[in-house]
């Protein structure tokens, strides 16, 4: 197949300046992901010798039951210790008779947990907007007298009289947790006010005792716990997002939300704009904090992989955890795999690969950083492991191993590109690493095969330019053979030593070719952002498997919070830019998140969060979508040769350009580029057709070249659309010689809109 460059016509001064055509809005605007969901009551396997304990979660809360309600508001990283509310219920009287006469028995359903007390039952129904506390009693007291119900309350908040029950409020007098007050109901539906005070200690809740005589029973006693707060939403620290091509609700978002020290994660599933999520999973224990989420898809294994860093609060080992979750499944499930490697040692960072052909793999990768073992730290000789996961179902580990370690050299930061290549496949790591010796002390990024045997290939270094520059926090992007390779990077002078954050000067971007024996660098390693400060942060990064020639990343700045989506084409140089969102107020923050395909060509979107103290904590889906006008055809041919336009008509793309087909045998033919129409109907040219049409100029300012003829009846001509190209028209039209009369004849026109 002939190749033909459109810069053969970069000599044209004028050459694709303006557009002809009204191009499509390449994006929307931000879309809060209204996350309205609950988690029902589940409890889960100890892990580092700390209970799962026994938990629910509601909007901008959860709630544990074991050992007694423990009640916690969501309220994010740096607000303080944990507003953690406890509630035991002390006593239970009627007059001198005491109601509570056994030790608290909790039994639990999905959505209602109870604690049989004796004479009364303690009973919490978990809904979006709190937890409804009721306490019954079954039958009559033999007393007579007033029911008093004290409840001792453990929690760092205060607590204050409202009109309608008890708020506790943190040492900045924001109120966390409301108390609602508490109303009497018979079995008649007779309904008596109660008073609800705060005791020394708690709680007290009292029922005239003239009304309780008069009662039909059972009776129930009904105070609401619910989340307050002064913002809306919820805060968010850490986002993951990824796409599956099939099932429903497709779009897969996991979070991790902070109380104080606590980090939670929650598994979402929404429709692919991020409307009507579903809650699927969560890890949410008060025993360790849950953190750094990645997700992978597994088309054949119709799975979703979510690798997760579980922190042991207690004995400050860090392991990475995993959830399995099938396609079909739109329901709630906790389970967990525990991935260990040899000598318990710790594990963190885990970064997911995507399995996306249909007819490969029911199993994916997910590679890792691994330190010492003990309390955890982050050593100077780190290690990357990798472990095969097997989908379907909860899922399995197959088998863990060694990727890239090293005497005196420290490994981090993995990251992982995706497979559909097929029923071979060959995974790409990335990573970062610094050599402690001679030639070494700055950070480079390395990169390693791994094929379906599990066999590690040798490290390839991406060329740094001989530059004294930091390189950091890869992120790769692809798939298979064809990458594009993300990272920060900091000159030595301006940073320290060795840098420990991911934040750099500027981002660079390498395209990167597997050739089937080594990795290439076709078009050089490209700054594609840079500040005199080091506030860059990467986010996330992916291929257009339509195109297979856009990549589409963010980042933040750690300095104005801004958050940002850049498109680039198949050299790594920038196609489109937008500046996706910040906070409004001075002191909120924003989250870097992930970027995922869509599907549609052009179709991307960025998940990330935004914290703005006062306003609001979201998560936000900001979509990137690219539309170009078909190609079309005018005038007449005078030969059974047609000409069409293959791939994508956005600018950037590699893989496009001009076919024929149907010409006449013992011919060759050749088309005519030019950025204007002609029109001119030929007669007496000599071995050309009479009656032929000359639809494109064949000279002049806005003829651009003639391609290489092609012999046989059908062929093509790649153009590849270089990212300096600007929105236009191109006008083709081929040209046939039949060697059968001798002479040439003509096509149509074909008219291509592109548009970046």
């Amino acid at each position: 197949m002939n190749h033909v460059s459109l810069s053969r016509c970069a000599a044209a001064a004028a050459f694709f300046l303006g557009s002809a055509f009204a191009q499509a809005e390449p994006g929307s605007g931000p879309v809060t992901l209204v996350r309205h969901g609950t988690a029902p009551i589940h409890t889960g396997a100890d892990d580092g010798g700390q209970p799962y304990g026994v938990w629910a979660v509601g909007d901008g809360y959860k709630v544990g039951f074991a050992g007694g309600l423990q009640f916690v508001p969501y309220t994010g990283r740096g607000d303080g210790p944990s507003p953690a509310w406890r509630w035991r219920t002390a006593s239970a009287r009627v007059g001198a008779l005491e109601l509570v006469t056994a030790e608290p028995n909790l039994r639990y359903g999905d959505w209602r947990a109870e604690y049989d007390l004796g004479a009364v039952v303690e009973a919490y129904d978990v809904r979006a907007d709190g937890v409804e506390q009721t306490f019954v009693l079954r039958e009559p007291p033999r007393a007579a007298g007033d029911l008093v119900i004290r409840g001792a309350v453990e929690s760092l908040l205060s607590a204050r009289p409202v009109a309608n029950g008890v708020e506790y409020a943190d040492a900045n007098g924001v109120p966390r947790v409301h108390y609602g007050a508490a109303v009497a109901v018979d079995a008649r539906g007779d309904r008596q006010v109660m008073s609800t005070t705060v005791v020394d200690g708690g709680i007290e809740l009292r029922l005239d005792g003239g009304w309780l005589a008069t009662a039909a029973f059972p009776l129930v006693v009904d105070p609401l716990v619910a989340p307050l707060t002064v913002t809306t939403g919820t805060p968010i620290d850490e986002v993951a997002v990824a796409h599956d091509p099939l099932g429903s609700k497709n779009l897969w978002f996991a979070e991790v939300r902070y109380v104080g020290a606590d980090a939670d994660l929650l598994l979402w599933r929404a429709d692919a704009d991020g409307d009507n999520p579903v809650l699927v999973s969560t890890d949410v224990s008060a025993s360790w904090s849950s953190i750094e989420p990645a997700l992978g898809v597994n088309r054949p294994g119709a799975s979703t992989i979510l690798a997760w860093t579980r922190d042991i609060l207690a004995g400050g080992e860090r392991y990475v955890r995993l959830h399995v979750h099938d396609r079909a499944d739109l329901g709630f499930d906790a389970t967990v795999l525990y991935l260990s490697v040899p000598g318990g040692r710790n594990c963190w960072r885990p970064t997911v690969g995507h399995e996306l052909s249909p007819v490969s793999f029911t199993s994916s990768l997910v590679a890792f950083q691994v330190e010492g073992t003990g309390g955890f730290a982050n050593l100077s000789v780190s290690e990357i492991h990798a472990a095969v996961i097997a989908c379907g179902g909860n899922g399995s580990i197959v088998t863990t191993f060694p990727v890239a370690a090293g005497v005196g050299i420290d490994h981090e930061r993995p990251s992982l590109a995706k497979v559909d290549v097929g029923p071979t496949r060959e995974w790409t790591v990335a990573y970062q690493r610094y050599t402690m010796m001679a030639g070494g002390f700055e950070w480079d990024i390395g990169l390693r095969r791994i094929d379906q045997a599990n066999v590690v290939g040798a490290e390839y270094l991406i060329p740094d330019g001989g530059i004294d520059q930091h390189e950091m926090a890869p992120v790769l992007a692809g798939t298979d053979d064809r990458l594009l390779l993300f990272c920060t990077a900091s000159d030595g002078p301006d940073t320290i030593a060795k840098p420990n954050g991911r934040n750099g000067h500027r981002i660079l971007g390498t395209r990167i070719d597997w050739n089937g024996a080594a990795f290439t660098t076709p078009h050089g390693t490209k700054v594609l952002q840079q500040n005199a400060d080091p506030r860059l942060e990467l986010g996330g990064a992916d291929l257009d498997l339509t195109t297979r020639s856009h990549w589409a990343l963010s980042f933040r700045s750690n300095v104005t919070q801004n958050v940002y989506l850049r498109v680039y084409g198949y050299t790594a140089s920038e196609l489109w830019r937008d500046d996706v969102d910040a906070p409004t107020t001075g002191l909120g923050t924003s989250i870097g998140g992930g970027v995922c395909y869509l599907g549609d060509e052009g179709d991307f979107a960025v998940a990330y969060g935004i914290d703005d103290p006062g306003v609001g904590s979201y998560g936000r889906l900001r979509r990137h979508f690219f539309g170009a006008p078909s190609s079309y055809h005018f005038g007449f041919g005078c030969t059974t040769t047609e000409i069409d336009w293959f791939g994508p008509r956005w600018i950037g793309s590699e893989f496009a350009g001009v076919e024929f087909s149907g010409a006449p045998a013992n011919s060759f033919t050749f088309a005519l580029v030019a950025l204007a129409p002609a029109s001119l109907q030929l007669y007496g040219f000599g071995g050309v057709h009479d009656g032929c049409w000359l639809y494109v100029p064949l000279s002049g300012p806005d003829y651009v070249m003639m391609t290489s003829p092609i012999v046989g009846t059908d062929g093509a001509w790649p153009l590849p659309l270089t990212e300096w190209l600007d929105s236009d028209l191109l006008y083709f039209q081929g040209v046939t010689f039949d060697a059968n009369v001798g002479e040439f004849f003509s096509t149509n026109r074909l008219i291509v809109p592109i548009a970046k």
